[in-house]
Parts: structure tokens; C-alpha cells; sequence
């Protein structure tokens, strides 16, 4: 078994043709309670650059939040500022780290920039199995 996170698009690629079974999961049991310094780390493990754009999230009961590139420079802060996208906090966890974000993000359906951004890349390999 051969297992590959699903940012790992260019090695998915090479094997589909040699694998006889595919599975596609999320990692489980996370559960963020500080946006803005879980996001940015781990949006910096996308690879290729990211497109220069602007956007800020309210998570409702929890903060909002502005994330934004440009020049290929990322910044993840929280903020003030009135919020393009209000979700709930189960609604970000799924809109940012699900792997089916990438085919529906919700509210941000249609949005070029979220389209690129999401899903973040957050893999940690499971600890119960060997």
C-alpha cells in the first residue's frame, strides 16, 4: 500500500496507472481553534505559486480572518474588517481542509481565488495503524 496525501497531485498521477484500488480520505480529529497560525503554515506547503488575491472569512463565534496573496507572498491574519463570506465553524473546517473542497466550497463556489487556496494541505498520518 502506498499512501499519499492529496496535495501530492504529481505522484497520484504517476501511480493511478499502476494501482488496482484507490481510496480518498480526509485526516480525521482536528479540530482548529487558532485560524490564522494553523492556515498559513500549512498553505505554504501548496506547491506552485499562488495567485495574487484577497479575501476575508468570518467563522462565526470564533473570528474573522483575511487571507491574501500577493506576489506570491501569503499573509493569514485576523482582523476587523467586514467579512466577504460568513461560515460556521464546522463549515471552515470542511471549506478549508476537506478534500472535496476542491469540487464544492459552498458560498465560495465560483470564487477563483478560494478555488486555488483550498483545500489546505493538512496531513498527519494516522497513528493507529503500522
Amino acid at each position: 500500500m502506498i499512501r499519499l496525501s492529496f496535495y501530492e497531485t504529481d505522484k497520484i498521477a504517476r501511480l493511478a496507472g499502476l494501482a488496482d484500488q484507490t481510496e480518498v480520505s480526509n485526516a480525521r480529529n482536528f479540530n482548529i481553534l487558532n485560524h490564522p497560525n494553523v492556515i498559513k503554515p500549512f498553505l505554504k506547503l501548496k506547491t506552485g505559486a499562488l495567485p495574487d488575491g484577497r479575501m476575508t472569512v468570518s467563522i462565526q463565534d470564533k473570528c474573522v480572518i483575511t487571507l491574501s496573496v500577493a506576489n506570491n507572498c501569503l499573509d493569514v491574519r485576523q482582523t476587523d474588517e467586514k467579512p466577504d463570506y460568513i461560515v460556521s465553524h464546522l463549515e471552515a473546517m470542511q471549506l478549508f481542509f476537506s478534500p472535496v473542497s476542491a469540487f464544492f466550497l459552498g458560498v465560495m463556489e465560483g470564487n477563483d481565488f478560494a478555488e486555488s487556496l483550498f483545500p489546505i494541505p493538512i496531513f498527519v498520518e494516522s497513528n493507529d495503524q503500522a
